[in-house]
């Protein structure tokens, strides 16, 4: 702290000594509440060397960020989450059914119910789903080859 003599008084002006601050945040959450009466006037600290300057400080949230932020507080008083699946693309839209089931308050189980057509969650195998391939090529069938599809009973 540098002293300044003014109307034969002395006066304490702050001076800035360590790291510039990068972020709103770190100014105050790192300063300690200063006294009333340490405060000096904008016409002191002038007398005193410093100049008064305007300048914007980062935040350490982007506008984007803080609404995202803002948006979780608001879903988790709802009771909400949101939640990122990894999961097959085929089960895309059945999840999607089921998170909204929940959402109107249905369980998880009537949820589920609800979807499915049989009350219950299947896994499709490789086998199951090379049979399905074989089912779409044989139902693309034209001409001859579709006749005798049916002839032998697969259509």
């Amino acid at each position: 702290m540098a002293k300044q003599t003014e109307d034969n008084k002395n006066y304490e002006i702050p001076t800035l000594i360590g790291h510039a601050t990068q972020y709103i945040e770190e100014a105050t959450a790192k300063d300690a509440p200063i006294a009333a009466d340490a405060i000096l006037t904008d016409q002191q600290l002038e007398r005193g060397g410093l100049v008064k300057v305007e300048a914007f400080m980062r935040t350490r949230t982007s506008a984007a960020a803080a609404r995202k932020a803002k948006q979780r507080e608001k879903q988790a008083t709802e009771g909400l989450r949101t939640i990122t699946l990894v999961a097959p693309i085929a089960a895309n839209e059945p999840l999607r059914q089921i998170a909204k089931a929940c959402s109107e308050g249905k369980s998880v189980e009537e949820a589920i119910k609800s979807v499915t057509s049989h009350g219950q969650v299947t896994t499709e195998n490789k086998e199951t789903a090379r049979l399905a391939e074989i089912g779409k090529k044989v139902e693309a069938l034209t001409g001859w080859k579709r006749r005798i599809a049916r002839l032998i009973g697969i259509l």
